[in-house]
């Protein structure tokens, strides 16, 4: 019984190339993140502006690698993207914000679908 519950457990190639994928799109986005935070912190900003910005990178980098439905992946990608786009600390905090929001909001999804 114990042999069959694991092999049912045991990853498929399918959802190991997934992972993997998945692992690779969250690195190169917390990496995105990092960056921003490192030139906003030449910039001048406060260190706990610097760790609300790192904080995101880490919560991005250390999330399940399984990827979630397209829609959420986008609405993650297209947050950090924003992110990307803005020089404004104020907006940057802001954007940070919701890229939190889709991020909880993508690792909700995940955990529910195993």
């Amino acid at each position: 019984m114990i042999l069959i519950n694991m092999a049912e457990l045991r990853l498929t190639g399918s959802d190991r190339k997934q992972q993997a994928k998945g692992r690779i799109n969250l690195a190169s986005l917390a990496d995105k993140v990092k960056f921003i935070a490192q030139d906003m912190k030449s910039s001048g900003i406060t260190s706990q502006q610097f760790t609300q910005i790192m904080n995101l990178s880490e919560s991005i980098r250390y999330s399940d690698p399984t990827p979630a439905s397209g829609k959420l992946e986008n609405a993650l990608e297209s947050a950090v993207e924003n992110l990307s786009n803005s020089k404004d600390i104020n907006e940057i905090l802001n954007l940070c914000v919701l890229a939190e929001r889709a991020l909880i909001e993508r690792n909700n999804y995940v955990k529910n679908s195993k």
